[in-house]
């Protein structure tokens, strides 16, 4: 068995001991259904979203993985930032998660809605209606009256980038370093938005030689999974710990089966960086080592 394939297999494996092991099993029914309601949603969600990227990268759609990564790495994020939060502070930040947000969300909807109804045919009603109804004042919320300004505000401050900034800035055990998942995020959303660095990874590979082709897929999938087990463990290690939920065995081995992933990912990935060594050195050496001034902070 190659490398990637026993990468695919420990991701399967991790995957599977995350949530019958660790979420399902170790869990008792009556104990979680007390857990926190919107952190058991995020955990749920994230690990359907990480069953729904390992399925693509089977069948080797490494690119649509990586952006619908880019949810995963968002719900990740949402569910630290509760779970690290205080708990004296963690009812106003749900409430602004799900009050507030919900109303952006309500005025945006309300908008796009009346868009879409411009174009529909009048003999189509029934159409009509359910786009009317998301513009109806009963329907929109805006208990808060928040202005366009404040709304905005608020959107930035639940931005991936925002969020990871104050999960840096929180107390908590091994999570420090938390803005490094900006980079991969950030590749993902080229992919996503279709912008001019995603055609020119889209051209990359296109115009590599096959089997260098080969190497750098594999190990792009090797990441991914990688990520995928880790992070997904992580926040189902989390979740269970933190509400003293899970029997210790349980949670030591899913610790133990995600670090096997990234063993197994290193070495592809480590194969591919191999045939890259003379390439990058090249280009250290004609001077660009020197790092541009960055764009953002």
């Amino acid at each position: 068995m190659n490398n990637l394939l026993q990468a695919t297999h420990a991701a399967q494996v991790a995957q599977r001991k995350i949530l019958d092991d660790l979420v399902e099993k170790s869990i008792p029914g009556q104990d979680w259904e007390e857990f926190e309601p919107t952190q058991r949603l995020l955990l749920g969600y994230l690990l359907d979203r990480g069953h729904a990227v390992l399925r693509l990268v089977a069948i080797r759609l490494d690119f649509d993985a990586e952006i619908l990564l880019r949810t995963f790495y968002e719900v990740s994020a949402k569910f630290m930032l509760i779970t690290f939060t205080p708990e004296g502070e963690r009812p106003e930040m749900l409430k602004e998660y799900w009050t507030a947000l919900g109303e952006v969300a309500d005025r945006k909807t309300a908008y796009r809605a009346e868009l879409a109804e411009a174009i529909v045919p009048p003999e189509k009603e029934d159409a009509r209606n359910s786009l009317k109804l998301l513009q109806r004042k009963n329907i929109v919320r805006n208990n808060l009256s928040l202005n366009k300004a404040a709304r905005k505000r608020l959107e930035q401050k639940w931005s991936f980038p925002e969020v990871l900034q104050r999960l840096d800035g929180l107390a908590g055990a091994k999570r420090a370093g938390a803005t490094s998942l900006l980079h991969v995020y950030g590749m993902a959303s080229h992919l996503a938005h279709a912008d001019c660095r995603a055609m020119e990874l889209y051209l990359d590979r296109m115009f590599r030689p096959a089997d260098e082709r080969i190497g750098l897929e594999d190990s792009h999938a090797a990441r991914i999974m990688s990520d995928i087990a880790q992070v997904g463990a992580y926040c189902a290690i989390l979740a269970a710990s933190g509400a003293n939920l899970g029997a210790e065995e349980n949670l030591q081995l899913v610790a133990r089966t995600a670090k096997e992933v990234g063993t197994v990912a290193s070495a592809v990935i480590d194969d591919f960086d191999a045939t890259q060594r003379d390439f990058y050195q090249s280009m250290m050496g004609d001077g660009l080592d020197e790092a541009a001034p960055p764009a953002e902070r």
